[in-house]
């Protein structure tokens, strides 16, 4: 009894093998039938994830994907294609790690799935933009400057910002141009700051006999 291939030879790759089996008698009689084997990739990939920190852009948005977050999944028999379960990463989720799915499928259909923390972070610091700001003092001799007077449409990647201005409290002798500083902090503590020059004076209209320590 022998075959074609020879018995313990290996048969790669998917699909059909064409065995010829030969039988031959104590005579010298020889028959011989044609066996088909079907090779089958039947064993899923395996998939390894890794955590990874993903940074806000400019817009606030940021995007993953797979090779991003694969950690050196392998297969058997070829090269993989991968899935996550998330791809598009925003403003709102900043804070908690986000847990994401990654699919490793092998051309032959098996996958195997693994999971992922994706810690989505926003380093971009405000974007501060100013205006110049005539602040008139008043009857006291008193004036005090509002973040609002010299804010030009300050904004950030991911929305809300507090906005604070120092100095803010002015008095007759500071009476001229006097140069102040505009600080934007976000809601994950990234700041930036941009000086501009105010004109502080005194009001014409004002009586001088109710005006306090200035002169006009």
């Amino acid at each position: 009894l022998s075959q074609n291939p020879v018995a313990g030879a290996a048969i790669l790759g998917v699909g059909t093998t064409n065995v010829k089996v030969y039988a031959e008698d104590a005579s010298g009689n020889i028959d011989s039938i044609t066996v088909i084997v079907t090779t089958k990739d039947v064993m899923a990939p395996t998939a390894v994830c890794k955590d990874i920190n993903l940074y806000l852009d400019g817009t606030g948005s940021a995007v993953i994907t797979g090779a991003d977050i694969d950690n050196g999944s392998t297969d058997n028999c070829s090269a993989l294609s991968f899935f996550v379960s998330k791809t598009n990463f925003n403003c709102a989720d900043v804070g908690a790690p986000v847990s994401v799915t990654l699919t490793a499928t092998d051309v032959n259909g098996n996958f195997s799935t693994c999971n992922s923390l994706v810690t989505v972070l926003d380093t971009i610091s405000p974007t501060v933009n100013v205006k110049t700001f005539n602040l008139v003092l008043d009857a006291t001799g008193n004036g005090t400057l509002l973040p609002s007077d010299v804010n030009n449409g300050s904004f950030d990647n991911c929305g809300a910002i507090a906005l604070s201005v120092a100095p803010n409290t002015f008095s007759c002798g500071d009476q001229g141009s006097a140069v102040v500083t505009l600080t934007a902090v976000d809601s994950y503590g990234n700041s930036s700051s941009k000086n501009v020059a105010i004109t502080i004076e005194t009001s014409l209209n004002i009586n001088i006999i109710t005006l306090n320590n200035c002169e006009i």
